[in-house]
């Protein structure tokens, strides 16, 4: 599997291509000061084919960090800031101590975790993005409430938060 840097075209929605790609098509994209043609496939034909492995510039990695200041202030958007999604685990957590049922994670939908990355890095929106990209990405946990790890996962659907418990199988 040949390994490509992930690139985004237009606003995100599509990824440049690399010249193997067969499902590569060439797109014209009008900037400012330049026209350029370039080679873009969707990313659900990506995820079907599998044939790259797509790396994310990982001189950027450092930034991506949370500081013990920024991981606090996720924690507080997620617990007391946003009331919608602190009542949504109050709620959780509550039904899995009635079932007997010890939390194991926390998934935040993309949107919520993008709209805590603003919260974090208000002033800076750029910043936001690369963090966000970076953990939405590599999968690894953002912090931890309630003794679970926070991940954002791309499954929810119906939910913009859930707590994950201990499943008993019969």
């Amino acid at each position: 599997m040949p390994k490509v840097k992930l690139q985004t075209a237009g606003n995100g929605s599509k990824i440049v291509a690399p010249d193997f790609c067969p499902f590569k098509q060439t797109d014209l994209t009008s900037q400012p000061s330049q026209s350029q043609v370039i080679s873009t496939v969707s990313p659900s034909l990506c995820a079907v084919c599998k044939y790259c492995t797509f790396l994310i510039d990982i001189s950027t990695d450092e930034h991506c960090d949370l500081s013990v200041f920024e991981k606090e202030k996720f924690i507080k958007y997620l617990t007391e800031t946003n009331t919608q999604v602190s009542s949504a685990l109050i709620a959780q957590k509550q039904y899995l101590s009635k079932q007997n049922r010890a939390p194991l994670a926390i998934l935040l939908t993309p949107s919520l975790a993008l709209q805590a990355f603003q919260y974090i890095c208000s002033p800076n929106a750029e910043q936001a993005k690369v963090k966000f990209n970076y953990y939405r990405f590599h999968e690894s946990p953002i912090c931890e409430v309630y003794g679970c790890p926070v991940y954002v996962s791309r499954k929810l659907s119906k939910s913009f938060i859930q707590l994950v418990g201990d499943i008993v199988w019969k």
